[in-house]
C-alpha cells in the first residue's frame, strides 16, 4: 500500500512493508531514484508498518504525519 500527498510544499511518500534494514533502504533507494529521475524537486519517503485509514477507506493524512519517520528528504 502507499499513500503520495504534498507536505509542506513537499511531495510525501510513504509505502507498507513488513521489511527491516538493508531491505528497506534499498526500497527507499529505488523510491528515491524515480522521484529525482521524475525532477520531483523536493520530497521524503517513509517505511510504515501500514499506512493509516479512515473507516471508509480513504487515507488518514492526519495520522500519516504522526507516523514515526525513517525518512530519506531531498
Amino acid at each position: 500500500d502507499v499513500a503520495v500527498e504534498l507536505d509542506n510544499g513537499r511531495l510525501g511518500v510513504w509505502f507498507e512493508t513488513a521489511m527491516t534494514g538493508e531491505a528497506v533502504e534499498g526500497l527507499v533507494a529505488r523510491i528515491r531514484t524515480i522521484l529525482v529521475t521524475a525532477g520531483v524537486p523536493s520530497f521524503f519517503v517513509v517505511a510504515a508498518p501500514n499506512i493509516p485509514r479512515k473507516p471508509g477507506g480513504k487515507v488518514d493524512s492526519a495520522k500519516l504525519r504522526t507516523l514515526p519517520q525513517f525518512a530519506d528528504a531531498v
